[in-house]
């Protein structure tokens, strides 16, 4: 089963960007999403595991209740490991306590993306001439479930590169070369906007770059080719910074 960006994104903020096994933080680029009751379980243990632990016979285990937000390393530790009926109880009944959270965080995406379509679906009708002002104001207030407009917080994402895992330089031509293909790219495929919230962050090693966008459906990253790029965080605004956006940026 491929799970889509948004459902592990939204996994992972609900567990506050933690690993559910180690609970030590993790960044978007080495997160994984794991099953707590294996994947791979044939349909026979599977009944009778779920005869042991008074599980529903309809319990899914592709669904939410059974995905975990993990590290790389813990997701292969753990690999094909069937934990006993009373660990799995202990294991699902604590994750089930973050399902509201997780819910929370789906519906978010879930109406950026819907508003993002009216917004398209108006500009193609103010293009035709279909649509006059009033009819614009009256089709947003009927159409989009929370107002899309730059007064909404921004969402911050973070980019980085490993230099040495790439086999790259770090000379400082080499890095703005890397900076400016980045932000090229997000001009070219992002249909939102965005600023820099701060200069680029460079080691001998990495290079960091953190950007503040405004109504983005991050499923467009399911799709975009940004490498050697990695995404490292996913945040609003307020979760990282204790000022106010609106006075670090006031022309948006």
């Amino acid at each position: 089963m491929t799970i889509d960006f948004k459902t592990r994104v939204a996994l992972w903020l609900a567990n506050d960007r933690r690993c559910f096994f180690c609970t030590e933080p993790v960044s978007i680029s080495n997160l994984d999403i794991d099953h707590i009751i294996p994947q791979k379980i044939d349909d026979k243990d599977l009944m009778t595991l779920k005869n042991e632990t008074g599980l529903p016979d309809d319990f899914d285990i592709e669904s939410i209740k059974n995905l975990v937000p993990t590290h790389h390393p813990c997701n292969n530790r753990k690999g094909k490991t069937v934990f006993n009926p009373q660990n799995i109880i202990y294991l699902l009944e604590l994750w089930g306590r973050k399902q509201s959270k997780i819910e929370v965080e789906i519906q978010k995406f879930k109406k950026q993306a819907s508003n993002d379509k009216v917004l398209k679906d108006i500009g193609i009708a103010v293009e035709k001439g279909d649509l006059s002002l009033i009819e614009i104001v009256g089709f947003l207030r009927d159409n989009v479930e929370y107002k899309v407009q730059p007064k909404n917080e921004p969402i911050i994402i973070s980019f980085g590169i490993n230099l040495i895992e790439n086999g790259m330089e770090s000379n400082v031509e080499s890095c703005r070369r890397l900076e400016t293909e980045l932000i090229e790219t997000l001009n070219e495929q992002i249909g939102s906007i965005f600023k820099e919230t701060e200069g680029s962050q460079r080691t001998d090693e990495t290079i960091s770059m953190r950007f503040a966008f405004w109504n983005i459906d991050i499923s467009v990253f399911e799709e975009m080719d940004i490498t050697p790029w990695d995404i490292l965080e996913i945040a609003p605004y307020s979760d990282i910074y204790d000022d106010d956006w609106r006075e670090v940026f006031p022309e948006v």
